[in-house]
């Protein structure tokens, strides 16, 4: 090869080198963003695209900023932190948290990675219980949403996170801010410029730990549910429903108030109430009494027989009222403290007794089938 075309060959290598070069600032300088994603942000990487758990974000009403119109998440709703404490009085609250803690996940800006600059402030968020508490570190649901309504006239959500901490950088400008944690919410507006934003939201929040027992024993978990209710009723008398369907001994997480709490034992007629006061920063932990025990009808031949299967049962008050139905040889019904009657139908005989329900003293009943007690069947 000689000389001349060394030298060609060389400009062409050179050509195309510059090209290339060329190329990558040119990209560079029309999408920014990319370059970000590489150098990590100032230390803040682009967040993934997806949240796993995290109710879809449909853009939030102007009017109900203060209470989402989509339900709780799935993970919304779960015992109070752990670290949080437990038992009444103080909840322990954790040490405080670093200032910037990674939150679980992120979501990307819904904005677009083109509106994202290298230099773009950074919005950090923290929450606490009260003013003079510590950064809660987890259970807790962010989501940023621009200040200003979209073209349908709704607020576009931008980002949103989970965890604790949350960190986010954004473009200059107005947001609100919504956190979550459990049944407890605030929204807050946010004027982001730079370089770095630190908001605390005060939730103003605490915990509730609700039991039940009859007498002085615990009833079983299995049976025993709890509605908690806010204190006010509406035009029909009606009170609204705060958290449904609540476990005996769940923690969970309200805002500071008073509330009506009522204790379901069994699926009849076993129910009692109270008023209950959540306390920010603190764990109000609170034994509902049930006046009920649990009964077992059977019908038998003769006292301490063997039951007679096939039996359909029926129970009223002294009055005549229909308290509940069964079917079976060993039907179980939790009933609240009273007199009852106990109604068994066996092929062409109907056989009756009254018994009466002490409370904590789960009994087992026996209806006698014979002709002294028999009536005539339907």
């Amino acid at each position: 090869m000689d000389g001349s075309h060394v030298i060609e060959w060389s400009g062409r290598r050179l050509r195309r080198a510059f090209r290339s070069v060329l190329a990558l600032v040119l990209l560079v300088a029309v999408c920014p963003a990319a370059a970000q994603s590489f150098d990590g942000g100032a230390g803040s990487p682009l967040p993934p695209a997806a949240i796993p758990g995290l109710p879809p974000g449909p853009p939030l009403d102007l009017p109900s900023l203060g209470a989402p119109e989509v339900p709780p998440p799935s993970d919304a709703t779960p015992p109070l932190d752990p670290a949080l404490g437990t038992g009444s009085g103080d909840l322990g609250l954790p040490e405080a948290a670093a200032p910037f803690a990674p939150s679980d996940t992120l979501t990307e800006p819904s904005f677009g990675l083109d509106k994202l600059r290298i230099g773009d402030p950074e919005l950090v968020l923290t929450a606490k219980l009260t003013a003079d508490g510590d950064s809660l570190r987890s259970g807790l649901v962010w989501r940023v949403f621009a200040a200003n309504p979209g073209p349908d006239g709704r607020l576009p959500m931008v980002a949103s996170a989970k965890g604790g901490d949350a960190s986010f950088r954004l473009p200059p400008g107005s947001y609100l801010v919504h956190c979550w944690f459990g049944y407890a919410d605030r929204t807050v507006r946010v004027d982001l410029a730079g370089p770095v934003k630190q908001e605390a939201v005060v939730l103003d929040a605490g915990g509730l730990k609700l039991l039940a027992q009859a007498d002085d024993r615990p009833l079983p978990d299995a049976d025993v549910r709890f509605d908690v209710l806010a204190p006010e009723t509406d035009a029909r008398g009606e009170r609204r429903l705060v958290a449904g369907d609540v476990k005996p001994g769940d923690l969970v997480r309200l805002p500071a108030g008073t509330y009506h709490v009522v204790s379901r034992y069994g699926g009849i007629n076993a129910v009692t109430s109270a008023e209950v006061v959540v306390t920010s920063g603190k764990l109000s932990e609170v034994t509902l009494y049930q006046r009920a025990a649990e009964v077992t009808l059977k019908l038998v031949g003769e006292p301490g027989g063997e039951a007679i299967a096939d039996t359909r049962w029926s129970i009223l008050t002294p009055g005549g009222d229909v308290v509940s139905e069964g079917v079976g040889a060993f039907p179980s019904f939790i009933l609240a403290e009273g007199d009852y009657t106990a109604i068994a139908k066996h092929e062409n005989g109907v056989y009756q007794r009254v018994f009466g329900v002490e409370t904590g003293r789960d009994d087992e009943v026996e209806v006698l089938a014979t002709q002294a007690s028999m009536q005539p069947g339907n």
